[in-house]
C-alpha cells in the first residue's frame, strides 16, 4: 500500500493552502474497476494476453484521466492495481480497523494534506469509505486536510446517518476532511436529496454556470459548489476531443502571451 508523492496540480493545491510540497500526498486505485458509480467517465484498463487496454463505458462522456495513464504508463498501472488489491485483501481479512492501520502506516507522519483518489478509482465500499474517515479522525492525524471528490453517493448517505457534526453543503465531513459530489454517475440523484456540494466538469469557460476550480482549492477547502474544466486527452473524433484541443490551444496561446 503506497500513497504517491504530490504531482504538480497538488503541489499548486498545497502551495496556495501554504503547506510544503513535500507534506502533500495522493493515494490512487484502480480507475473504472473501482469506481462503480461512475457512468459520464466511465473507463478502465483490462489487461488482455499481457497487454493493457482502455475500455469507455457504454454511457462515457469523457475519458477517465487515471484510465490513460494507466494505459500508456505500466509503473502507474502497477502501483494503482497494488492498492487496490491490498485495500481489498485488508478489508476481506481485518476490516475497517485493519485498513485504517495499513493506511496510517504508509502515510508519512509529517503528511499536510491528502488528496484521496487524485489520478483515479472511488470509495467502491462502505468499508473503504468509513476506513479514510476513521483515518482522518486519528489523533495524529487532525493537523492533516484530507479531500476527495466522489460519485458513491450512496456511503454519504450512510453517512449522514452514522455521524454527527457534518455540513455537506459547504464539503465538510469532519472538521479535517472534505468532499465534493461529483456529477455525471449513476446516483446523482442524491446529490439533492442529501444537499451535498458538487462539481460538473465542463468542456468549455463558457458552458461554466459556477466559478471554475482552477488549482483544487475549492474542493481542498470548504464552500460551495463549483465547476471544473475538462482536463485530459480525449479519444479521437469526440465531442471531448473536440473540447479539449480548443481549451489546449488557448492555454497555450495564454502561456505565450505571458511569456
Amino acid at each position: 500500500m503506497r500513497f504517491s508523492p504530490a504531482n504538480s496540480k497538488l503541489a499548486k493545491t498545497a502551495k496556495a493552502m501554504g503547506i510544503a510540497k513535500r507534506r502533500a500526498y495522493s493515494f490512487n486505485i484502480l480507475a473504472g474497476h473501482d469506481c462503480p458509480y461512475a457512468r459520464d467517465c466511465r473507463s478502465q484498463v483490462n489487461v488482455v494476453d499481457g497487454k493493457r487496454k482502455i475500455e469507455d463505458g457504454p454511457d462515457c462522456r469523457f475519458r477517465c484521466y487515471g484510465a490513460s495513464m494507466e494505459s500508456r504508463l505500466p509503473d502507474v498501472y502497477a502501483l494503482h492495481k497494488a492498492n487496490s488489491d491490498d485495500v481489498r485483501a485488508t478489508i476481506q481479512s481485518g476490516g475497517v480497523e485493519a485498513l485504517v492501520a495499513k493506511l496510517d502506516a504508509a502515510l508519512d507522519p509529517s503528511a499536510e494534506l491528502v488528496r484521496i483518489h487524485a489520478d483515479a478509482g472511488d470509495f467502491f465500499h462502505r468499508k473503504y469509505f468509513e476506513a479514510w474517515l476513521k483515518l482522518s479522525q486519528l489523533p495524529h492525524r487532525r493537523g492533516c486536510r484530507f479531500y476527495c471528490y466522489t460519485k458513491a453517493t450512496p456511503y454519504l448517505k450512510w453517512y449522514t446517518h452514522h455521524f454527527e457534526g457534518h455540513d455537506l453543503k459547504h464539503g465538510v465531513l469532519t472538521p479535517n476532511f472534505r468532499v465534493t459530489a461529483s456529477r455525471g454517475g449513476k446516483r446523482d440523484d442524491l446529490i439533492n436529496t442529501l444537499n451535498v456540494r458538487e462539481v460538473e466538469v465542463v468542456f468549455s469557460e463558457r458552458e461554466a454556470t459556477r466559478e471554475i476550480d482552477s488549482d483544487d482549492t475549492h474542493a481542498a477547502r470548504s464552500g460551495g459548489s463549483f465547476n471544473l474544466l475538462l482536463h485530459a486527452a480525449q479519444p479521437a473524433g469526440t465531442p471531448a476531443a473536440v473540447a479539449w484541443e480548443k481549451l489546449r490551444r488557448a492555454k497555450v496561446e495564454a502561456n505565450k502571451q505571458r511569456a
